[in-house]
This record gives C-alpha cells, structure tokens and sequence, in this order.
C-alpha cells in the first residue's frame, strides 16, 4: 500500500518531527545502540545535526522524553544569499569536536569515482560531529554487514531518505531491513521533507554543507554520473548554488541517466539503487 506522505506546514514543522522521530530512537535503542549511514550529502548533513543535538539532549538528561529545540533558527521561504558551506578540510577547527559523546559509529559507501570534495567534507564532519566513521567501497549490502560486525552494539542505523528519492514511497520512519540483508532497523527522520525545506534548515541552523553544492549540483553521486543542474544555469555560463533550486522536482535533473532505462544512475544518499529500499538514500 502507498504510504501517504506527510506535508509540513514549514520547516520548524519539519524539525520538530525529525527531533522526535530521532528522540523515539534513542529512547529505544539507546545512545550506544544507534548508528548513521552518512556519505557527506545534503539530507544526511540534515539528519547528522539533527541526532548530534538529540544525543547531547539525552547526555545531559538520560530521562528527557522529548529534547529541547536545536535553537531558536528565523526560517524564512526567502534563503540569504550567503551562506555557509564547508569549503576545505583546512578550514575547520577540531577544537569544536565534542568529546563528551561517545564516537558516533558512521557507515561510509564510497563510490569509485568519488568527489574529492565529498572525501574531504565526510573527513571534517566526522570531527565536528564526533564520528567513528567505517569507510568502505563495498557493495550497500556487504558494507552493512561488515559495519554491523565492527559495530555489534549498534541496533538502527540513521539514515538521510526522503519519500521523493528512487523506491522510498512506501517507507516508513521506523522499517526493520529487508529479508535477505544484515539485521537492524532503518530510521527515516526527514523522510517527508521537501527539497526547500532541507536547505531552509541548512541554511537557517548555519550548517556546514559541502561545497559542491555552491557550485550548481543539487543530487551527488559519483564524477562520471554527476552533474552542475542545468535548471540553475546562469546567463553567463556559471551555475547558481543548490539552495536557489525553487522547483524541487528537478532535484535530479544533474543526474545522469542509465543508458537503456530512464532510471538515474549513481548513489542516492550513499546506496546503491533498490538498496535505497533497504537502507539510505540522500
């Protein structure tokens, strides 16, 4: 059956239903027991801030039901024109780690024609955000397991899907892998959030993003199957930053298609095509 997807009023609307799917989480699996898919795209810099904030919640209140706001952010339709991207490993201060917490255990798929960009960015949020990232050019499955194996405390995995990604309409915020694949449970928090409102909350929180975005790519993949989006062209040839992208349904439209198939190739959120089913898209 066709899960029916939820519209939120704004992006505060949104958050406060991420921070409780994610708060519901850690109450049932505990701090040890979660984990995150993270390959350094923009839902999944989303979704990390997010349960980093839940995890100091419930690590200064182990009772607290329902954590405080991640702040108090003005969300407005209208982005500003500057923002912050993370534009170079250099440039980050390992000082703003969080050593207090306990390492975050973080499952990276990498793909082989992987952005140096994106190696760059997966290697500064691990500081910032206190990740012990398990980095592997495996296949979605194989990887699983073999994080699973190194992590065996770890019970759900955090991953960035949202409704509108390839094979994620039928997900539900809380979904146990499929038969066949390593055993623990899917957490979708932004999984009804619109393209808009992952940059009104990147944007409006100040949360460091890669800096591919800022440079016209909107959905990341690989090299060899990953484009600029060609509806943020400027007349001058150059290409306008992601968070300019009004009409969401073109998400993708950087995207390369799989010759044969009007499928688009590459890794939605860090897993391979129907994997998204089974584990994480972007």
């Amino acid at each position: 059956m066709m899960m029916r997807p939820v519209a939120f009023a704004s992006t505060r609307d949104a958050a406060a239903d991420a921070l409780r799917t994610t708060s519901e989480a850690v109450s049932r699996f505990g701090i040890d027991g979660i984990g995150i898919s993270f390959n350094g795209g923009k839902d999944c810099t989303v979704m990390l801030h997010i349960l980093h904030n839940v995890l100091e919640s419930f690590a200064q209140q182990p009772s607290l039901a329902s954590p405080s706001p991640i702040c108090n952010a003005d969300f407005s339709a209208n982005i500003p024109a500057s923002v912050s991207s993370a534009t170079s490993c250099r440039s980050f201060d390992p000082s703003t780690a969080k050593p207090e917490l306990p390492k975050i255990p973080c499952l990276y798929v990498t793909v082989a024609d992987q952005f140096p960009e994106v190696d760059c960015f997966v290697d500064e949020m691990a500081h910032r955000y206190n990740l012990n990232v398990f980095r592997t050019s495996l296949s979605m499955k194989e990887g699983l397991a073999a994080y699973l194996a190194a992590f065996p405390q770890v019970k759900a995995v955090l991953v960035g899907t949202r409704r509108t990604d390839p094979y994620s309409s039928n997900l539900k915020p809380f979904d146990p892998t499929d038969n066949g694949w390593p055993d623990c449970v899917r957490v979708h928090p932004i999984l009804d959030w619109s393209y808009n409102q992952v940059w009104e909350f990147l944007t409006g929180y100040k949360v460091p993003y890669c800096s591919l975005y800022d440079e016209g790519y909107t959905s990341l993949g690989g090299i060899h199957n990953t484009l600029p989006n060609p509806a943020l062209r400027r007349p001058d040839g150059g290409f306008d930053p992601a968070w300019r992208l009004r009409d969401g349904g073109l998400e993708r439209s950087g995207r390369l298609k799989r010759a044969g198939t009007g499928v688009q190739t590459g890794q939605p959120g860090g897993v391979q095509e129907k994997a998204v089913n089974q584990v994480h898209a972007q």
